[in-house]
């Protein structure tokens, strides 16, 4: 989860201490994919995508996707966002 808010470090204030992050308070999400080819030119492709709603920094939900062919990222990032 400190992965999809983008931790990036921590800061100590007078014996507190607290995690920095990139994306702030709202809904944060993240995703990665992954292509295999084979040697016979066969592709599929694996997506996670992870997302956090309001100021949450714990509790993030999933969508795994496993597709045949080499499928876009950003593609499916953006058509999930325009459904949720």
């Amino acid at each position: 989860d400190k992965y999809v808010r983008g931790a990036w470090g921590q800061r100590s204030d007078g014996g507190t201490s607290r995690v920095m992050y990139l994306r702030g308070d709202g809904t944060a999400w993240s995703a990665v994919a992954v292509t295999y080819a084979s040697d016979s030119g066969r592709t599929v492709t694996g997506l996670v995508l992870k997302w956090l709603t309001g100021e949450s920094r714990n509790d993030s939900s999933s969508r795994f996707v496993l597709g045949d062919g080499d499928l876009d990222i950003e593609n499916i990032c953006n058509r999930w966002a325009a459904g949720r």
